[in-house]
Protein backbone atom coordinates (compact mmCIF):
# COMPACT_ATOMS: atom_id res chain seq x y z
CA UNK A 1 0.00 0.00 0.00
CA UNK A 2 2.86 2.26 0.73
CA UNK A 3 4.10 1.60 -2.68
CA UNK A 4 0.96 3.49 -4.29
CA UNK A 5 1.36 6.56 -2.71
CA UNK A 6 4.63 7.39 -3.42
CA UNK A 7 4.33 6.14 -6.71
CA UNK A 8 1.19 9.17 -6.61
CA UNK A 9 3.24 11.22 -4.59
CA UNK A 10 5.95 11.43 -7.29
CA UNK A 11 4.35 11.26 -10.72
CA UNK A 12 2.11 14.08 -9.13
CA UNK A 13 5.67 15.84 -8.38
CA UNK A 14 6.50 15.01 -12.12
CA UNK A 15 3.62 16.57 -13.42
CA UNK A 16 4.20 19.44 -11.69
CA UNK A 17 7.68 20.01 -12.31
CA UNK A 18 6.71 19.50 -16.24
CA UNK A 19 4.33 22.39 -15.90
CA UNK A 20 6.85 24.45 -14.60
CA UNK A 21 9.42 23.61 -17.39
CA UNK A 22 6.93 24.19 -19.99
CA UNK A 23 6.42 27.80 -17.73
CA UNK A 24 9.63 28.84 -17.72
CA UNK A 25 9.98 27.69 -21.76
CA UNK A 26 6.88 30.04 -22.66
CA UNK A 27 8.30 32.57 -20.30
CA UNK A 28 11.40 32.49 -22.47
CA UNK A 29 9.45 32.79 -25.60
CA UNK A 30 7.62 35.44 -24.73
CA UNK A 31 10.22 37.40 -22.83
CA UNK A 32 10.97 40.56 -25.75
CA UNK A 33 7.52 40.38 -27.01
CA UNK A 34 5.34 43.48 -26.16
CA UNK A 35 7.07 47.02 -26.40
CA UNK A 36 7.67 48.82 -29.74
CA UNK A 37 9.00 51.76 -30.72
CA UNK A 38 8.86 53.96 -33.75
CA UNK A 39 11.35 56.40 -34.99
CA UNK A 40 12.06 58.26 -38.44
CA UNK A 41 15.17 58.07 -40.32
CA UNK A 42 16.50 60.66 -42.98
CA UNK A 43 17.59 59.26 -45.77
CA UNK A 44 19.66 61.35 -48.22
CA UNK A 45 19.66 60.13 -52.13
CA UNK A 46 15.90 58.48 -52.62
CA UNK A 47 14.77 59.42 -55.53
CA UNK A 48 12.21 56.97 -56.67
CA UNK A 49 9.90 53.98 -55.94
CA UNK A 50 12.51 51.60 -56.01
CA UNK A 51 14.96 53.39 -54.04
CA UNK A 52 12.00 53.30 -51.36
CA UNK A 53 11.44 49.68 -51.90
CA UNK A 54 15.19 48.74 -51.41
CA UNK A 55 15.66 50.62 -48.00
CA UNK A 56 12.34 49.34 -47.01
CA UNK A 57 13.84 45.63 -47.65
CA UNK A 58 16.77 46.82 -46.12
CA UNK A 59 14.87 47.47 -42.80
CA UNK A 60 12.33 44.74 -42.99
CA UNK A 61 15.10 42.31 -42.98
CA UNK A 62 16.81 43.90 -39.51
CA UNK A 63 16.23 42.11 -36.59
CA UNK A 64 13.31 43.24 -34.85
CA UNK A 65 11.83 45.52 -37.48
CA UNK A 66 7.83 45.22 -37.72
CA UNK A 67 6.93 47.64 -40.10
CA UNK A 68 9.15 49.76 -42.71
CA UNK A 69 7.78 52.71 -44.86
CA UNK A 70 10.22 55.11 -46.93
CA UNK A 71 9.08 58.41 -48.94
CA UNK A 72 11.46 59.27 -51.64
CA UNK A 73 9.28 62.91 -51.54
CA UNK A 74 10.40 63.94 -48.04
CA UNK A 75 13.66 61.47 -47.84
CA UNK A 76 12.51 59.99 -44.68
CA UNK A 77 11.95 56.43 -43.83
CA UNK A 78 9.46 55.38 -40.59
CA UNK A 79 10.04 52.49 -39.11
CA UNK A 80 8.62 50.69 -36.17
CA UNK A 81 10.79 48.54 -33.71
CA UNK A 82 11.40 46.55 -30.88
CA UNK A 83 13.68 48.43 -29.01
CA UNK A 84 14.88 45.14 -27.03
CA UNK A 85 16.30 43.67 -30.45
CA UNK A 86 17.69 46.95 -32.02
CA UNK A 87 17.84 50.91 -32.43
CA UNK A 88 17.39 53.51 -34.73
CA UNK A 89 21.37 53.79 -34.89
CA UNK A 90 21.60 50.28 -35.55
CA UNK A 91 19.07 50.93 -38.28
CA UNK A 92 20.40 53.68 -40.14
CA UNK A 93 23.56 51.91 -39.96
CA UNK A 94 22.50 49.07 -42.64
CA UNK A 95 20.81 51.22 -44.71
CA UNK A 96 24.60 52.92 -44.80
CA UNK A 97 26.11 49.49 -45.40
CA UNK A 98 23.88 48.09 -47.45
CA UNK A 99 22.88 50.99 -49.88
CA UNK A 100 23.74 53.83 -51.45
CA UNK A 101 22.10 55.89 -49.71
CA UNK A 102 23.26 58.03 -46.47
CA UNK A 103 20.47 57.68 -43.44
CA UNK A 104 21.00 59.39 -40.36
CA UNK A 105 18.82 59.52 -36.94
CA UNK A 106 16.31 62.59 -36.41
CA UNK A 107 19.13 63.21 -33.99
CA UNK A 108 21.54 64.65 -35.96
CA UNK A 109 22.52 65.40 -39.52
CA UNK A 110 25.75 62.41 -39.48
CA UNK A 111 25.51 59.59 -40.88
CA UNK A 112 24.95 56.59 -38.28
CA UNK A 113 28.19 54.98 -36.75
CA UNK A 114 28.42 51.17 -35.76
CA UNK A 115 27.09 50.70 -32.68
CA UNK A 116 29.41 51.10 -30.00
CA UNK A 117 32.04 48.60 -29.15
CA UNK A 118 30.66 45.85 -31.44
CA UNK A 119 31.54 46.07 -35.44
CA UNK A 120 28.17 43.63 -35.71
CA UNK A 121 24.55 45.74 -35.58
CA UNK A 122 22.59 46.35 -32.18
CA UNK A 123 20.06 44.02 -33.55
CA UNK A 124 21.55 40.99 -32.07
CA UNK A 125 21.45 42.20 -28.84
CA UNK A 126 18.75 40.82 -25.91
CA UNK A 127 17.04 42.02 -22.80
CA UNK A 128 19.00 40.03 -20.97
CA UNK A 129 16.86 39.97 -17.34
CA UNK A 130 13.71 38.17 -18.37
CA UNK A 131 15.59 35.84 -20.45
CA UNK A 132 17.63 34.91 -17.19
CA UNK A 133 14.35 34.42 -15.41
CA UNK A 134 13.46 32.47 -18.00
CA UNK A 135 16.41 30.33 -17.57
CA UNK A 136 16.64 30.03 -14.40
CA UNK A 137 13.05 28.96 -14.53
CA UNK A 138 13.71 26.11 -17.25
CA UNK A 139 17.14 25.08 -15.06
CA UNK A 140 15.03 24.41 -12.08
CA UNK A 141 11.99 22.66 -14.01
CA UNK A 142 15.30 20.19 -15.65
CA UNK A 143 16.21 19.83 -11.96
CA UNK A 144 13.09 19.48 -10.47
CA UNK A 145 12.37 16.77 -13.12
CA UNK A 146 15.15 14.70 -12.83
CA UNK A 147 14.92 14.33 -9.14
CA UNK A 148 10.87 13.52 -9.53
CA UNK A 149 12.63 11.02 -12.34
CA UNK A 150 14.58 9.32 -9.56
CA UNK A 151 12.03 9.24 -6.56
CA UNK A 152 9.46 7.29 -8.76
CA UNK A 153 12.41 4.30 -9.82
CA UNK A 154 13.31 4.47 -6.70
CA UNK A 155 9.68 3.76 -5.62
CA UNK A 156 9.03 1.31 -8.30
CA UNK A 157 12.01 -1.02 -7.46
CA UNK A 158 10.86 -4.32 -5.59
CA UNK A 159 11.73 -4.06 -1.87
CA UNK A 160 13.37 -6.94 -0.55
CA UNK A 161 12.23 -7.05 2.84
CA UNK A 162 10.30 -9.60 4.30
Amino acid sequence: MRKIVIRSVSRTALIGTLLVLIAGILLGSTAHAGATEQATLTVDGMACPNCERTVEAVLRDSKGVQTADADSASQQARVTFDPTRTSPDALAHAINTQTYYRASTARGDHPAQPPAGNSQDQAGADNTGSGTIALLVTALGIIALAGAGLFLRRAQQPSHRQ
